[in-house]
């Protein structure tokens, strides 16, 4: 099996936060380290999302790619960000697809 991790240096203060969340959850730092990184990603390609919808650089549905989400989460998201998801035809058909397969199980 091939092993793609990589070394990542970081500075002192994040150590030391890491090191009192680890405390505090009687978890290792590595673990939540990892954990932090996951959410990071999250959050990030759903900001790069909305950035790329908002910039009309992307339509509803290709945000929902972009964030990882169907297009319904991506449309509360956009509501909640004030912005106005905008229904189209690819994204109706992206909707029925994804139901499709939740009904095939």
């Amino acid at each position: 099996m091939k092993n793609d991790s990589q070394s990542v240096k970081v500075g002192e203060d994040v150590l030391k936060e890491l090191d009192r969340l680890a405390e505090l959850e009687n978890s290792e730092r590595d673990l939540l380290f990892k954990e932090a990184i996951s959410r990071g990603l999250k959050d990030l390609k759903m900001h790069l999302a909305v950035k790329a919808f908002a910039e009309k650089k992307a339509t509803t549905s290709e945000a929902a790619d972009i964030a990882d989400v169907s297009v319904g989460e991506m449309m509360d998201e956009l509501r909640k960000r004030g912005l106005r998801p905008e229904i189209e035809k690819a994204d109706l058909e992206e909707s029925l697809k994804n139901a499709s397969k939740a009904i095939k199980g």
